[in-house]
This record gives structure tokens, C-alpha cells and sequence, in this order.
């Protein structure tokens, strides 16, 4: 609710994951009327991210991919600006996943590749604009 407040131009919700799974995923909803925008929001996020943890922490790390949530996610479906929720790793996975949880140089790797996804996704809208 904050993000549609303040007119923010997108939400990205950073989650650790449960589920006795490994690696990263990314999801967003198809009900709110933004499935386009959201979908290359999560898209341009999750790439960023799991290729940045590949290159500068595990080699192997798996991506998970997109996933699509058809109104079961608040953070998604109340979202009136395109929206997406990264689950980061599985915190109930102790290795790789907890471990990396743990590890600030990958917190600095996933934080700034989301960063990365934002920059790729707003620039593509504002080329879509003009």
C-alpha cells in the first residue's frame, strides 16, 4: 500500500524462500492489469540477479525462473504500479542457499543486481514511451 502512496514507479518485495528447494525465483501476478509491465519487471530483475550470483558467487546457482501468481500474493495483486517479489534463496536449505543468506558479499551481489534489473527495466519502459 505504501508503494501505491507514494506513486512509486514499481515495488520489487525481497523474500528468502522456503520449501526445502534451492535458488531464485521470481513472481508477479496476472489479475491487476499490469501483467505486461510486471512480467518484464521480473524478468529484467531476475535475470540480473541470477546471473550476477553466478558470475561473482556460484557458478552453479539454479534459477528458478518466472512464476506467475494469479491474485495470491498481496504485495502483487494490491500493487497499482507494475510489481514483483524475488525470492532471493531458500532459508530452510542450509547450503548453498542459508549460507549465501548469511554472507554479505552476496547481499551486495544480489542488491546490486536488482539494481541492475530496475535500471534495464526503466529504461526499456522509457524507450516503449517516447
Amino acid at each position: 500500500f505504501y508503494a501505491n502512496w507514494i506513486d512509486a514507479a514499481a515495488l520489487i518485495s525481497v523474500h528468502n524462500n522456503a520449501g526445502a528447494q534451492t535458488g531464485t525465483e521470481t513472481w508477479y501476478d496476472d489479475t491487476n492489469g499490469l501483467e505486461g509491465e510486471s512480467a518484464n519487471l521480473a524478468q529484467a530483475v531476475n535475470a540480473h540477479v541470477v546471473s550476477a550470483i553466478r558470475q561473482r558467487y556460484n557458478a552453479n546457482w539454479i534459477d528458478r525462473g518466472l512464476r506467475v501468481c494469479n491474485g495470491c500474493k498481496g504485495e502483487n495483486r494490491l500493487a497499482t504500479r507494475p510489481s514483483v517479489i524475488v525470492e532471493i534463496a531458500y532459508m530452510d536449505t542450509t547450503t548453498p542457499d542459508n549460507d549465501a543468506l548469511h554472507d554479505d558479499a552476496f547481499k551486495r551481489i544480489v542488491a546490486e543486481a536488482i539494481a541492475d534489473g530496475i535500471r534495464e527495466w526503466a529504461s526499456a519502459a522509457d524507450d516503449d514511451r517516447r
